[in-house]
């Protein structure tokens, strides 16, 4: 490993979790400030937008972000292009016209869904920029413009503007930096030629990692969509709160996860898998006493968001709390399976857990609970880890198997020549 690519590694995981813990805190106070001041239902319709907006992303550009990380520079050159010139305007119509519908369906702010739409269509973007900065090793100026990103929102919800509106300001500012800051610096991908659109559409995508992306948008933003059918506005507001929250929380780990796998998309010597295998480990393991605490702080966390007047909010929280090792251990299984390239494993995985998700969100959905819908993430993410462990049992018994005829047969082999 070359002094420059540690150095890198060292810049990643040094500023990148401290800029991701600051931007979790920064979000979250921003989720609590909009709650204490009342903003429920427009934090539920902002959820509910972004998760459209979302669903819509992958299923438009599914696979892209994943194939930016870990693509050559002419397969990152044709991500970016569809991003802008045809996943962006496929997002826009698909999610405004959803938005519009859903919001007349489920009594819930037709704007501010629009605001919680275009939030993440702008976060798609900016998430390009952010990945080219970082693979330039250009953390601090990456670091600086999220961190800015992050502040504004929360000042314009301390001046009493609506959450949904402060919130859509973030990732537009977010991208207007990153823009400004890639100057003076170009990524290989950025001169690579392109010789059509069937050339650009045919690098950018690729199946496996479209499935994986719509599994893994599908099993995150469901109960966002289905909370406003569950319940009324200001308790789907709530839950929103709640769960974004512990995603926001959720993040930190996963995102740490997410780094140690593209550094095992490239060479490593034996001692730094050694050292990733251990922090794979220490992440895992550090989630559970995460967890337990944030359950135990439950009742102080009703207060702190303003929450503590609303029935069986404390077993919502300790459900959506619980769910957060289970998440860390299951995004370590699923990265695992990517670093090796065997896809197929990560979709079966993430198959079960989507299924899950989605079962007990139509059944709370039918008996119009609340609590059963903050329990969909643990038993979605139960059956997944189950499903990788189960899967990996088979291909161990069939290689076994497979080894066990290998000798058979050349014992017969060497019987027969013995007798001749």
């Amino acid at each position: 490993m070359s002094s420059l690519q540690a150095h890198g590694q060292a810049l990643r995981f040094t500023i990148s979790p401290t800029v991701q813990v600051a931007s979790v805190g920064l979000s979250a106070l921003a989720v609590i400030l909009a709650s204490r001041q009342g903003q429920l239902s427009d934090i539920s319709a902002f959820a509910a937008g972004s998760a459209v907006a979302g669903i819509a992303s992958v299923v438009s550009g599914g696979g892209t972000s994943l194939l930016f990380v870990t693509g050559s520079p002419i397969e990152r050159r044709a991500v970016r292009w569809v991003r802008w010139r045809m996943t962006a305007p496929v997002m826009v119509v698909s999610s405004f016209a959803a938005d519009m519908v859903l919001s007349h369906a489920g009594g819930v702010s037709w704007y501010a869904m629009l605001f919680g739409s275009t939030a993440v269509i702008l976060q798609s973007l900016a998430a390009l920029e952010a990945t080219a900065l970082q693979r330039d090793h250009r953390m601090v100026r990456w670091g600086a413009c999220v961190m800015t990103s992050r502040a504004v929102p929360v000042g314009m919800v301390l001046a009493g503007i609506t959450y949904s509106l402060s919130m859509a300001i973030g990732p537009l500012l977010l991208l207007t930096l990153l823009v400004v800051a890639a100057r003076g610096g170009r990524s290989a991908d950025d001169d690579t030629p392109l010789h059509s659109t069937r050339h650009a559409v045919r690098l950018a995508y690729r199946p496996s990692f479209g499935a994986l992306s719509i599994l893994d948008a599908t099993l995150i933003r469901a109960p966002f969509v289905v909370a406003p059918f569950v319940t009324d506005a200001l308790t789907a507001g709530a839950f929103a709160a709640l769960l974004t929250a512990q995603q926001s929380l959720s993040a930190v780990f996963t995102t740490s996860l997410y780094t140690i796998m593209t550094f095992r998309g490239g060479k490593l010597d034996p001692g730094a898998s050694a050292f990733y295998r251990r922090l794979e480990r220490i992440i895992v393991a550090m989630s559970v006493p995460v967890s337990l605490i944030a359950i135990a702080a439950g009742p102080f966390a009703l207060q702190v968001f303003g929450l503590g007047s609303f029935a069986d909010f404390g077993a919502i929280w300790a459900w959506i709390s619980l769910s957060l090792p289970l998440v860390t251990l299951s995004r370590c299984f699923q990265y695992k399976s990517m670093s090796r390239r065997d896809e197929s494993r990560a979709i079966f995985q993430l198959t079960f857990i989507t299924a899950g998700v989605i079962a007990v969100s139509i059944a709370a959905w039918w008996s119009q609970s609340v609590v059963l819908l903050s329990t969909s993430t643990v038993v979605g993410e139960a059956l997944g880890i189950a499903s990788w462990l189960y899967l990996g049992l088979l291909r161990r018994r069939r290689r076994k198997g497979h080894m066990q005829n290998e000798r058979n047969a050349g014992s017969t082999t060497g019987t027969q020549r013995f007798e001749s």
